[in-house]
């Protein structure tokens, strides 16, 4: 079972990357997202950024937040959710670079494409979708991009990434909306301070303010 047959599954998937804001496609679905169901568990994943200092290492949310506490310039953590064929998350990426080249915040990009994305031998997935635009994106990327290199650390990746979503209610049944990008901006403690569903440009001082 592919990624992209996981989230038709997960109903909410169908809508991650529309370019209405996360609140008006849930009007549009008559549903409503559950209080108090964003949050970051901890998580330890592969960087399978090639340009990344941490290429090839397991980065878990304690390194992100052991590095703000070494580091008095880094004030905050961002956490990226991506994947790839996903217009907002690629207008969101060169935010993120920017943000990370000031140097104010340990940011990692998380998806369970990105073994697809950074292999340089695979120009299209297996339904034969077109890689080459976020490839672009993503090779200007130098932060972490964590992921894993086989379809079994997709299925993991995945399954695991499904509690940082909110859940929502359609009727009488609820899921998890996959709606991309997600980004969760945390002190350097840890704490969440904000979660950014979709991508606004109007909010981009969000991410850049220190």
């Amino acid at each position: 079972m592919t990624l992209r047959q996981l989230y038709v599954l997960g109903f909410a998937g169908l809508v991650a990357c529309s370019d209405d804001g996360f609140n008006e496609v849930l009007n549009k679905l008559g549903a409503q997202a559950q209080e108090g169901s964003y949050f970051l568990p901890e998580f330890t994943f592969q960087d399978v950024n090639p340009t990344s200092t941490t290429y090839n290492s397991s980065v878990s949310l304690n390194d992100l937040i052991d590095a703000t506490y070494e580091d008095d310039s880094k004030t905050r953590i961002i956490v990226n959710f991506w994947m790839y064929g996903c217009g907002p998350c690629m207008q969101e990426m060169p935010l993120l670079q920017e943000v990370y080249e000031m140097g104010s915040a340990e940011v990692v990009a998380i998806s369970s494409d990105s073994y697809r994305v950074f292999n340089p031998d695979l120009n299209e997935d297996e339904q034969g979708y077109d890689l080459t635009p976020t490839k672009r994106v993503m090779n200007k990327v130098t932060f972490p991009v964590l992921g894993g290199f086989s379809e079994e650390e997709e299925t993991r990746i995945f399954y695991e990434s499904m509690p940082y979503f909110p859940t929502i209610d359609i009727g009488n049944e609820e899921y998890t909306a996959y709606f991309f990008p997600l980004t969760v901006i945390m002190d350097n403690s840890g704490e969440v301070i904000e979660h950014l569903a979709g991508y606004d440009a109007s909010k981009s001082n969000k991410l850049l303010d220190n």
